[in-house]
């Protein structure tokens, strides 16, 4: 059986993106299940006997309303989920996009940027279910509700005075973008064009290793048309943190990434040229948002580290490519 193309990139997206920076955490919980819970019945009527996504929505209701679930208990009901969509057959996309959708609503409890997971998952869902005609226009009304709800709710929880302070400090907190930094850069790579292609959008949870990076990675999806990951790694002042990234591919010259994090959120354009049969160049631009950090880096020294990043990829890359 063939499948589907992944989901489309509209012009909402981007809007989505910045109204979930503005957004307080709490109020992204609420939103996330209902995100997920509005396309549970793609999940439910294929396996009425599996309750784990619906669990995991309601727990993350709970945490919403009290803030007092724990934390193991979080992490537990999203595993959980993401369990119940690993079971789905190959067939039921729809199914499993929907329990992925509950397996992020119900972590954004710990990390809020889970929400943007919940949202996408829930849209692909919209998708790729067998009720769909129009499988693009289902796409974009589906983000065009979620988008309009979001905002419903950020003016419910304002008018809400036990919601007031909370809010406001969250807010304020997700405004503080103290600067935003594009950055360019370009490697030079003795392979041809298909392979490099080949091989930087194979994306393992092994990656980390090939720079000597102490992080950790989790591969969420993985399909022709793009890839989702997670990644845990220390902060400078040696607190743990995730964050969530979405790579679009667009095989065979480019790829495209979106990543949310708790310290930045940014996006990555890669484009390949072909310089000759076995040279190609990598062009990368970079667009940071620094969120409440206690040291921006300098755009010189985010260059610094992009460059040392990718000089290790490319050595990797090449001596790969010279055990064909």
């Amino acid at each position: 059986m063939k499948r589907p193309p992944k989901l489309v990139r509209i012009d909402l997206d981007e809007q989505i993106r910045e109204l979930v920076a503005k957004t307080d955490h709490k109020t992204l919980a609420f939103w996330a299940c209902d995100c997920a819970e509005r396309v549970l019945p793609f999940f439910e009527r294929k396996y009425p006997d599996d309750n784990r996504p619906r669990l995991a929505i309601e727990v993350g209701r709970e945490w919403s309303r009290n803030g007092i679930i724990k934390m193991a208990d979080i992490r537990k009901a999203a595993l959980a989920a993401h369990a119940a969509a690993r079971k789905v057959k190959e067939e039921d996309e729809a199914a499993r996009s929907a329990a992925r959708a509950a397996g992020h609503a119900v972590a954004v409890a710990h990390v809020s940027t889970h929400s943007i997971g919940a949202a996408v998952y829930a849209a692909t869902a919209a998708r790729d279910t067998a009720e769909t005609i129009d499988p693009d226009a289902a796409v974009s009304q589906e983000r065009d509700w979620q988008y309009h709800h979001l905002l419903e709710l950020q003016r419910q929880f304002e008018n809400r005075p036990e919601w007031k302070s909370l809010s406001s400090s969250c807010i304020r907190q997700r405004c503080m973008l103290r600067r935003t930094q594009t950055i360019k850069v370009s490697k030079t790579i003795n392979a041809p064009l298909e392979y490099v292609f080949k091989w930087c959008t194979d994306f393992s949870e092994d990656d980390p290793k090939i720079t000597g990076s102490k992080s950790q990675r989790k591969i969420l999806e993985k399909t022709k048309k793009r890839v989702i990951y997670a990644q845990l790694y220390k902060a400078e002042d040696g607190t743990q943190k995730v964050a969530i990234d979405i790579v679009t591919l667009k095989s065979p010259t480019s790829w495209h990434l979106d990543y949310f994090g708790e310290e930045d959120n940014e996006t990555g354009e890669y484009k390949l040229n072909r310089l000759g049969k076995s040279k190609t160049r990598l062009d990368m631009v970079f667009k940071e948002k620094w969120k409440n950090v206690k040291k921006i880096p300098t755009r010189r020294e985010l260059v610094k580290d992009v460059n040392a990043v990718w000089d290790k990829y490319v050595s990797a890359l090449e001596a790969d490519y010279g055990t064909m």
